[in-house]
């Protein structure tokens, strides 16, 4: 607490004879009224982005309903070849794991875009940086990319030529965008 008082005694001091100096003062009424020195408003605009370097991404479109349900199913196979003590379990309904809820950001080369979530992760910030691209999650659960039954991670993915930079640009815009909400689902 000493060091709190002695920090705001010289804050204060700092202050005071900042503002008590003639040759600051007309800097110092600038900057509170707003006003620059030739007694004029400074206009102040947003930045313009130029169009060349806007990219644009089309709406995303639904996930195929069946598709879904095979993901899921996938995505059950695989925690249950992963976690040795949910195996005894018949029905992976019945298992500690809370249901499956799957992120969706569309389709690229024939390859699923999908965050796939039981509910068992801490929450940690995980990030991932691909082709100079930044993912982030707020844990370990990340975007993984499904083809015909096998999930990639997406760095993996990439360097196997399932996608492409493009591609990784694309959901990242839809992870951005969608990140907070449930995928539309076309049944």
């Amino acid at each position: 607490m000493k060091y709190f008082f002695i920090l705001f005694a010289i804050t204060a001091f700092i202050f005071t004879s900042c503002t008590e100096s003639e040759e600051l003062k007309p800097q110092i009424e600038q900057l509170v009224s707003g006003v620059d020195a030739t007694g004029e408003e400074p206009v102040t605009e947003p930045p313009v982005i130029a169009p060349e370097n806007e990219q644009t991404f089309p709406d995303l479109m639904p996930l195929n309903g069946e598709i879904k349900k095979q993901i899921e199913n996938d995505y059950w196979e695989l925690l249950l070849s992963m976690e040795p003590h949910v195996t005894e379990h018949k029905d992976p309904r019945d298992a500690w794991i809370r249901p499956v809820t799957i992120g969706y950001y569309g389709v690229y080369n024939n390859c699923e875009a999908v965050m796939v979530d039981y509910g068992g992760y801490a929450t940690v910030v995980t990030i991932r940086i691909i082709e100079g691209i930044e993912f982030d999650y707020g844990n370990p659960n990340t975007i993984k990319i499904w083809k015909e039954g096998v999930f990639y991670e997406l760095q993996e993915a990439f360097d196997l030529g399932l996608i492409a930079k493009d591609d990784l640009k694309s959901i990242n815009y839809y992870f951005k965008k969608y990140r907070y909400t449930l995928p539309k689902v076309e049944e």
